[in-house]
């Protein structure tokens, strides 16, 4: 973990210092509303009587601690609705894919997911004056529901071997679907945001004309399963990024550096890496179906992002410019086809 900064009485007369740690209340505060809520509706799902009076009384602790952030984000002069609302369908969309099938997915969910975002706050936790670095610590503290969840999930899997690979794998699922949407509230809360705004841009304004052609390729590339999910995350961001790299280069020095430094792997490339191995190495009459979801998700970026470049001719003019001629702009996609081949090859999978 990273050491604890010195306490700064001052930090929060800095406009962005405090903005920053009105963002971390808010998602706290959305985090802890929302684990009430769902300790309560997993109470509904829990085997005996003793099961359901353990989650009550750990969500009546969990909302204890959202009663404390509000109560902080109050004397800041903050609205608490509008402290949470940033972080809301982020939040939502990770509950919506991740939504568990059983009383022991339940578990697995809260002890995995729940500890993957309280190993981040806390992290975060320490770059904080007091008494904010002391509130966050406090309302992470384990309120029983990690040990309960271990000794629930481990006698069950002594009752049934069968359980474990299952268990597992919607372990694994929840590890990349907090990804997923960790990328995304940063992507919205970070950098890029600001360099916008220094632009003198609306970023909402800015990301507009390009929404209908993403959410077009997601409606026409929904994953089926946790596999499928992987590959187009590592097949799919990748032809993304690598497009993004090849514009990159004909950007004045400071906005190149800063969308290089955004499209940097965060290490989910090897996550899928091996977790689509290692399901290949189980089952040998998976590369088949995955070489030709792969090979979907390319044809559905490549129509998306003609759509994008005739639609938007400043765009289409940086690359015509940059690569010099069209002879140029054939060769950009003939490095992006290439970088696609490798990742294809990686997986085990036919490009």
């Amino acid at each position: 973990m990273s050491e604890p900064s010195s306490d700064r009485p001052a930090a929060l007369d800095d406009p962005g210092y405090r903005a920053a740690v009105v963002d971390l209340l808010g998602v706290l505060s959305l985090g802890e509303l929302t684990a009430f809520e769902r300790l309560a509706a997993d109470a509904e799902m829990a085997p005996t009587l003793a099961d359901k009076a353990a989650l009550a009384a750990m969500a009546v602790a969990e909302f204890h601690h959202f009663e404390r952030l509000r109560d902080r984000l109050a004397e800041l002069g903050v609205d608490t609705d509008r402290a949470m609302a940033p972080f809301r369908d982020p939040l939502e969309a990770f509950h919506d894919h991740t939504a568990p099938s059983d009383w022991l997915e339940g578990l697995v969910k809260a002890y995995v997911g729940d500890g993957l975002a309280t190993d981040f706050y806390r992290e975060i936790a320490v770059f904080l004056p007091d008494p904010d670095r002391d509130l966050v610590l406090d309302v992470l503290a384990d309120t029983g529901h990690a040990g309960f969840a271990v000794r629930e999930v481990r006698a069950a899997i002594s009752r049934d071997r069968r359980l474990a690979g299952r268990l597992s794998l919607w372990g694994r699922r929840l590890v990349g679907e907090a990804i997923s949407q960790s990328q995304a509230v940063i992507a919205e809360h970070g950098r890029l945001h600001e360099r916008l705004v220094e632009l003198g841009a609306d970023p909402s304004r800015a990301m507009a004309p390009f929404v209908a052609a993403l959410d077009a390729f997601h409606e026409s590339t929904r994953p089926s399963n946790w596999l499928e999910g992987l590959v187009k995350a590592y097949v799919g961001d990748g032809l993304a990024t690598d497009f993004y790299r090849e514009i990159a280069v004909f950007l004045p020095p400071r906005d190149r550096d800063l969308v290089l430094e955004v499209l940097a792997d965060t290490g989910h490339a090897d996550f899928a890496v091996r977790e689509v191995r290692a399901a290949i190495a189980k089952d040998r009459r998976l590369p088949g179906r995955l070489s030709l979801w792969g090979r979907r998700l390319v044809g559905e970026a490549i129509s998306q992002s003609q759509a994008v470049i005739a639609e938007h001719d400043r765009l289409a003019t940086l690359i015509i410019e940059g690569t010099g001629d069209l002879a140029g702009v054939g060769r950009l996609i003939e490095r992006i086809t290439s970088a696609h081949t490798d990742r294809m090859k990686a997986l085990g999978l036919n490009p």
